[in-house]
């Protein structure tokens, strides 16, 4: 089993440099190892509390190193298509107010969906 704590990852803004390495396929070998690793989970289970309005910085932060193309996500001519082996994705959440999932002031769901998609998963909430 792989955990992930992200207060005790490198994780860094994705600036100018990096978005133009990764548009010419050049990925660090922390992000490379990170996305194999979410690649060949047998599961996937998301943990992180409600914060303003979705998830803490550091998850989107995460969770946009961990999206590579060629290894969780590939593509044709036409479309993009997962390249991960889970199937699913549990997403636990806590949350100090009466808010459900899919309200117009939860964002979280939504981007978690889409991005399950790509990964070729199914959100479970």
């Amino acid at each position: 089993m792989t955990k992930f704590v992200l207060n005790e990852l490198p994780l860094e803004i994705v600036k100018e440099d990096r978005i133009q390495q990764r548009m010419h396929g050049n990925y660090d070998p922390q992000s490379l190892s990170w996305a194999k690793k979410i690649r060949d989970a047998d599961q996937i289970v998301i943990a992180a509390p409600f914060w303003d309005m979705s998830y803490p910085a550091a998850l989107k932060n995460f969770l946009e190193f961990c999206s590579v193309f060629n290894v969780t996500f590939k593509s044709d001519d036409k479309t993009c298509y997962g390249n991960c082996k889970a199937e699913k994705l549990l997403y636990i959440t806590t949350c100090g107010i009466d808010i459900s999932t899919y309200d117009p002031f939860e964002l979280a769901t939504p981007y978690l969906k889409t991005l399950s998609w790509l990964w070729v998963l199914v959100l479970w909430m």
